[in-house]
């Protein structure tokens, strides 16, 4: 990885009030000499924007824990966070996907660091080329909640606590990454030196000395505004330095005055400055975003990539069925599959709140096995669909299940039936052979992949027969018959062509 400059960016939860602790930046510089060739070619007249090309960028993912595997963030607000990020960035048809498995880290220090020296080490180990790599930790630099990036790089470090929906930090440690300073670039000094003091009622200097250079103080009028602050002119003026709240027109309460005696408020939808409101980037942050991939980042994102959304959000529990008896052990949860869907999250509680779970996994296919569980207990379930690209889908509805003990012979039934042939044409009869040991009746129930009941019969002391069921539906494809014999239920599927 090339030599680069930190930036901090302490960004508080979008409801937050107040500034829980007072955090230091860190090592700041100045936007790099390609930025600010980049804003000089905004202004000239033949400047072609192409913002039509759709960007899909890759990320590597690193979840980062305590050195016993504890403390990971979750997937569900993983994945909350990467639907934010995708919908921050929709606009400028830029999106973001996961590339590869998720990595898991187990190193304390890494998790809690208080400083950016000892972040480095995380970074540079485990960097992933050509492709972003996104760090998650408990304590980023000594930023309880909040992040921050390298300038025009590869990497950015947020907080679990800021990892979430309704939260704006990962995009502005994006932004960071791909070049974009602070609305307010210059005005970190008086964060350093005049936290709680600084008397915005004033005039503002012409300049702010920073990190070993004068930065000039951009005007209201924006007659400076390629020179001054972020070098952005769709930007106007923020010297608002440390997390501040807005009022109903995303505009900050506080006045600002600037050098001319020009009285202004700060905008507060802007992702890149510190306000509790933020929601976009402006044309111009976009723009050199898109061109940093293409010419600083060896056209990362250029690649046209298919990805799958998933729409259809309908799950229905095929076993147990929600409010059957399941065995206390070796019990198999299983659900209709969702279109484009390559993973689920499973959750499995005893409380209908789900405030703990028996059971919270990452599961590849429709299924799960369950080693076990207490007897006699009601349990909660639900899944929640994704792929790496599509994590905006929601939890299913909640399905139900309680323990019991199940015998030895009991659990021979699935086993001693059968469905044949399993691949038929439509209209086709099957046969379902009831083995002997089952002194039930059975209710066989036809469904197909969105859990909709195409049929259902009822058949009466089925031991040891050969049940005709036949087969009607149009349209080819998989479905399954949901076999319930007294307590007991059983799924098999079946194709039709």
């Amino acid at each position: 990885m090339k030599n680069i400059f930190l930036t901090a960016a302490i960004l508080i939860v979008a409801s937050t009030i107040t500034i829980a602790q007072t955090h230091t930046c860190g090592t700041l510089d100045q936007p790099s000499k390609w930025l600010k060739k980049f804003q000089q070619r905004l202004d000239q007249p033949n400047f072609q924007k192409n913002l039509d090309q759709e960007l899909f960028v890759p990320l590597t993912i690193h979840i980062v824990g305590e050195d016993d595997g504890t403390g990971y963030v979750s997937i569900s607000k993983l994945l909350d966070a990467l639907c934010t990020l995708n919908a921050d960035f929709e606009d400028w048809n830029m999106q973001f996907f996961i590339q590869g498995n998720i990595r898991y880290i187990n190193n304390s220090d890494w998790y809690r660091h208080d400083n950016f020296d000892s972040g480095r080490p995380m970074i540079r180990e485990n960097n992933v080329p050509n492709t972003m790599n996104c760090f998650f930790v408990n304590l980023a630099a000594g930023i309880a909640s909040g992040g921050y990036a390298g300038l025009d790089s590869y990497y950015t470090v947020v907080t679990n606590s800021a990892t979430q929906a309704s939260n704006q930090t990962w995009a502005h440690e994006i932004g960071h990454a791909l070049s974009l300073p602070h609305t307010f670039e210059g005005w970190e000094a008086k964060r350093d030196t005049d936290f709680n003091d600084y008397d915005f009622t004033l005039p503002a200097p012409d300049t702010i000395f920073y990190r070993g250079r004068d930065i000039p103080t951009e005007l209201l009028d924006g007659s400076n505004c390629r020179e001054a602050a972020d070098g952005f002119c769709d930007t106007k003026s923020d010297y608002l330095y440390s997390f501040w709240s807005c009022n109903n027109n995303d505009r900050s309460t506080r006045r600002q005055v600037d050098p001319t005696g020009a009285s202004f408020t700060s905008d507060g939808s802007l992702i890149m400055s510190q306000a509790g409101c933020t929601s976009r980037f402006s044309e111009e942050q976009a723009l050199a975003m898109r061109a940093n991939l293409r010419e600083q980042k060896n056209g990362l994102g250029n690649t046209p990539i298919e990805l799958d959304i998933i729409t259809n959000l309908e799950v229905t529990a095929l076993l147990p069925e929600s409010g059957a008896l399941a065995p206390n052990e070796n019990i198999t949860l299983e659900w209709t599959p969702v279109e484009n869907a390559t993973h689920y999250i499973l959750q499995v509680s005893r409380l209908p709140t789900f405030p703990i779970f028996d059971v919270n996994e990452v599961v590849e296919g429709n299924s799960f096995n369950i080693e076990s569980l207490q007897l006699d207990r009601r349990y909660y379930w639900r899944v929640r669909p994704f792929n790496y690209y599509s994590s905006c889908a929601g939890f299913s509805d909640r399905f139900t299940f309680t323990t019991s003990e199940f015998t030895a012979t009991d659990r021979t039934i699935e086993e001693s039936i059968a469905v044949a042939p399993n691949l038929v044409s439509s209209g086709e009869d099957i046969f379902i052979q009831f083995g002997e040991g089952i002194h039930y009746g059975a209710v066989v129930t036809l469904v197909d992949l969105n859990g909709r009941v195409l049929d259902q019969q009822q058949f009466n002391k089925v031991n040891s027969r050969n049940v005709r069921y036949p087969i009607r539906v149009t349209q080819a494809g998989m479905y399954f018959l949901s076999i319930t014999i007294g307590k007991y239920h059983i799924v098999k599927k079946l194709v039709v062509q």
